[in-house]
């Protein structure tokens, strides 16, 4: 999707958010005070006009992670609740909400944006400010900005845009608010979409339709610190370190060499302790599978993965959206960076992420549901077993393989990802024994 510049144009965040008591004092056991707004010049006995406790809870440092930026004074008078930022992964856009209540007692949301000359908006000092008109029951309406709820422990950020006549919807964000929500992941909801590429490989193929359970995924790769952890808890002795070695770049070729392991980059160096929160790597899928059993999580099917990383029905050819790589840094990828290290290897020209091999977990912008470097940065173990035919028989509802076989799936590309491989559809495999310096994963589990 791309925002037209044509005819009336309107700013809508749909927040949705079910069973979380948007109640008054009469239902709340203690005074409200940071998560209850109240309006001018209202009734005493009436000025309570919403619990805000829900929405205030995002604005407190749980949604968005590192999109999260450090606070800005409005430029208005008045106490701000917080700030954070949305990301539009498809326009690669900026927005940043900020929630004020204002010393007159008025209640507005001021919008930041990082899109110049944005049609229909009228700036003052950075920024666009939507003054609280009405609160029923379930939504409040600002004066050109909804909040609304509904659908049951989920909240969806919806940017909306357009007239009746011309109206586009995106979702930006997708975060569960239960109660027993696992730290560091995401729900991502039950739905259906279509798995594979009519245009991929062939083992993409058959294009077909696949329904998925809800379940959580870690929002980002695992790391070296969260891996070591693991690793002095338990003693743990990877795959590498028992079977000689591991295979790096050694400055003219990639070759298995004895000693490497998790410790080590892509090059055979040591990983210092400013790099503890790039994946780790050099993992078969043996040590994936004994981190995710420790941590009482389990590895997502490859069902699950596609489904995730191309934002569940949304569909989404890349984890970024449907457009190609181009000038817009939003994956850690081959690039400019990577070919002056590793000759020869094919890369997308003009494009620079930063990075040669590994980057911090969160670095680019996260998916539409909230995940992290679901395309580039590391390889991902799969649960399934490998097969290339698997697609021509696989059930519909959550298929899993697993018919034995030698080799296990791996998903979502790494640092090396070559142009034209980068779908989120593509599959392949290695041995389960294997490791390899690009080679790591994250963990899902079910919902109880």
């Amino acid at each position: 999707m791309r925002f037209h510049r044509t005819g009336k144009f309107f700013l809508t965040f749909v927040v949705a958010c079910a069973a979380l008591g948007w109640a008054g004092v009469a239902d709340a056991q203690e005074p409200h005070t940071k998560n209850t707004l109240t309006l001018a010049g209202a009734d005493p006995a009436t000025a309570v006009i919403g619990d805000f406790g829900w929405l205030v809870g995002l604005w407190e440092g749980e949604a968005f992670g590192s999109q999260v930026q450090e606070m800005w004074a409005p430029p208005t008078a008045g106490t701000m609740v917080g700030t954070f930022k949305l990301f539009d992964s498809d326009a690669v856009i900026f927005y940043e909400l900020v929630l004020l209540t204002e010393v007159d007692g008025s209640v507005s949301m001021l919008v930041k944006h990082f899109q110049p000359d944005f049609v229909g908006w009228e700036e003052k000092d950075g920024f666009v400010e939507f003054p609280l008109v009405r609160l029923t029951e379930d939504t409040a309406y600002f004066d050109g900005l909804t909040l609304a709820r509904s659908g049951p422990d989920l909240i969806n950020v919806y940017l909306v845009i357009g007239g009746d006549e011309e109206r586009e919807e995106h979702l930006v964000y997708r975060r569960h608010v239960g109660g027993s929500h696992p730290p560091d992941m995401v729900l991502i909801p039950a739905g259906s979409f279509m798995m594979g590429d009519a245009e991929g490989q062939d083992m993409e193929k058959p294009v077909h339709a696949v329904d998925i359970d809800a379940f959580y995924m870690d929002t980002h790769e695992v790391t070296l610190e969260e891996f070591g952890n693991f690793v002095d808890a338990t003693n743990y002795v990877t795959d590498a370190e028992n079977n000689d070695g591991s295979i790096i770049w050694t400055g003219e070729a990639w070759e298995k060499t004895a000693g490497i392991n998790w410790r080590f980059d892509a090059a055979g160096n040591a990983h210092t302790a400013e790099e503890k929160n790039q994946p780790v790597t050099h993992l078969s899928w043996n040590d994936a599978n004994a981190y995710c059993q420790r941590a009482e999580k389990r590895l997502p099917t490859e069902a699950e993965w596609e489904y995730a990383a191309r934002g569940g029905e949304a569909g989404y050819k890349f984890a970024w959206g449907n457009e190609p790589l181009g000038t817009d840094v939003v994956a850690n990828v081959s690039d400019e960076n990577f070919v002056r290290v590793v000759p020869n290897w094919p890369y997308t020209e003009g494009y620079d992420d930063g990075y040669t091999f590994g980057a911090p977990v969160g670095s680019f912008a996260p998916n539409s549901f909230g995940l992290y470097d679901m395309s580039g940065n590391a390889w991902e173990w799969c649960a399934d077993y490998f097969d290339a035919q698997y697609y021509s028989r696989s059930p519909r509802k959550n298929p899993r393989n697993d018919e034995p076989s030698e080799r296990r799936v791996m998903r979502g590309n790494s640092w090396d990802g070559r142009p034209g491989l980068m779908r989120a559809s593509r599959r392949t495999s290695d041995l389960q024994s294997n490791s390899y310096a690009d080679t790591g994963f994250r963990c899902a589990k079910d919902i109880e």
